[in-house]
């Protein structure tokens, strides 16, 4: 994981673009974990962490690392990043819309299968 220089992404738009561009490198589980939270960032905005690991298939300490890698002090600041984010952009909270990428690359820029 490259370490960030400037503290932590203060927008969704802000992270995913570091990670598409490699400025944030994430291994194995820890991007396992952040395609699940692109995918479908209605559902963590308002999970626990424990409802986000579990949903993710990673364990409880992956949340975390994932969390402190990204460059937030705890799981709580990294789910506030997409409850920002569905404030100011409700559209993105479209179930409908997160329906319609089974063939499509998942929100990382890799191709995958859509996470339910």
């Amino acid at each position: 994981m490259t370490m960030l220089n400037h503290g932590p992404p203060q927008t969704l738009m802000q992270l995913k673009s570091q990670i598409v561009a490699g400025d944030i490198v994430l291994s194995g589980a820890l991007q396992k974990a952040a395609a699940v939270a692109f995918d479908a960032p209605d559902r963590i905005a308002f999970e626990t962490r424990n409802l986000f690991a579990q949903r993710s298939g990673v364990a409880i300490q992956t949340v975390d690392r994932l969390s402190h890698q990204l460059g937030y002090r705890n799981f709580r600041e990294f789910r506030n990043l997409f409850r920002d984010h569905l404030r100011k952009h409700p559209a993105h909270g479209d179930r409908a819309a997160c329906t319609q990428r089974s063939a499509k690359p998942n929100s990382l820029g890799t191709p995958g299968r859509a996470v339910k």
